[in-house]
């Protein structure tokens, strides 16, 4: 093989090593629950054929109605690396590295004082949390699905200016690429102990 044809592939390396596919997932949860979420993949074939990233999001279906300060409510909301709830439709898809944040919305408002006072219950041995958003502690490889919450606390002091009011909980999850150490280039601000637990994986 000629140097320059060499030259060529290292190249097409280095631009594959920086295609790095980020994903916003918006999951609104409401007291009747519902959830909508988008994907995004990108191909690129020849030489070298990228993996794609795509992921699903669901939850537990189960009815909330009418809550009350100070009630704790089952709801679990799980991510799967896969285009499918059942972990089944993973072809081409990649290991990816994901953090989520949520904020509460009282009709099409954010309500930053709801925020404060409705919290998801989130395991810190399978997330770091960092400035309101919570790093997960592993790799997500395709198919596999992991729990991001399975109950909500609402806070005892949440008064009567809420009452009859429904409310909407809603995540954004943004996941990418687990090689190449894409986090380093794409997340900047991830908390240095969660890049440890990374790195020593």
């Amino acid at each position: 093989m000629k140097k320059r044809d060499k030259d060529s592939i290292y190249n097409e390396r280095d631009i594959i090593k920086y295609l790095i596919v980020g994903l916003i997932v918006i999951l609104a949860l409401t007291l009747t629950i519902s959830i909508a979420y988008f994907s995004r993949r990108s191909d690129i074939s020849g030489t070298i054929t990228v993996g794609e990233i795509d992921f699903s999001v669901y939850e537990n279906n189960v009815d909330v109605g009418y809550i009350v300060p100070g009630d704790t409510v089952n709801k679990e909301i799980t991510v799967v690396n896969s285009r499918n709830i059942q972990g089944t439709n993973t072809r081409n898809l990649g290991s990816l590295l994901f953090k989520f944040s949520y904020q509460i919305f009282l009709d099409d408002e954010y309500d930053e004082n709801l925020t404060q006072q409705i919290a998801p219950i989130i395991n810190d041995v399978d997330f770091t949390e960092s400035d309101g958003e919570f790093y997960f502690n592993n790799v997500l490889n395709k198919g596999e699905s992991i729990n991001l919450c399975s109950y909500f606390n609402f806070d005892t002091q949440i008064n009567n200016t809420y009452q009859d009011e429904d409310i909407y909980i809603v995540f954004q999850i943004d996941a990418i690429q687990a090689e190449n150490e894409a986090y380093l280039e794409l997340w900047p601000d991830a908390p240095e102990e969660w890049i440890e637990i990374i790195e020593e994986m």
